[in-house]
């Protein structure tokens, strides 16, 4: 995003690495199958009020996925759920870490083309409120 203030910028790129090592979606599908983007950035005078990041996963494999159509969504709710895990953290308006609370508003699944037996990519959304708990 080029609108990101130069002060937020390591801080963001922490928060992502965490994201990504937390969840075990960057072990598992490993760092040239995932597109991992600050997609939105507010700013008020309070702090920052919002982060918007958007998670992109390709060569999904899923065997199942063709006959069975209740496997695509378990495998998407899977993935959900170790976005989550991920993103158990609290973060202040200045973009301290506090584990005191959860700063994770949702995870939204935006985008997804299913081949077969292969998402060939599945895009999520991940919003995050500094100073909220959820």
């Amino acid at each position: 995003m080029k609108n990101l203030p130069d002060k937020y910028k390591t801080k963001i790129e922490t928060i992502k690495n965490i994201i990504l090592t937390t969840s075990g979606i960057l072990s598992e599908y490993g760092i040239n199958s995932i597109k991992f983007e600050l997609a939105d950035f507010y700013e008020s005078e309070n702090g920052v009020e919002e982060i918007v990041f958007e998670l992109t996963i390709k060569d999904v494999y899923c065997p199942e996925c063709a006959f069975e159509v209740n496997v695509v969504s378990r495998t998407i709710n899977e993935i959900i759920a170790k976005i989550h895990k991920g993103c158990r953290f609290g973060l202040t308006k200045e973009l301290k870490f506090k584990n005191s609370f959860n700063s994770t508003r949702g995870i939204l699944l935006y985008e997804t083309k299913l081949w077969r037996d292969d998402f060939e990519y599945i895009v999520f959304g991940i919003f995050l409120d500094p100073g909220q708990e959820y």
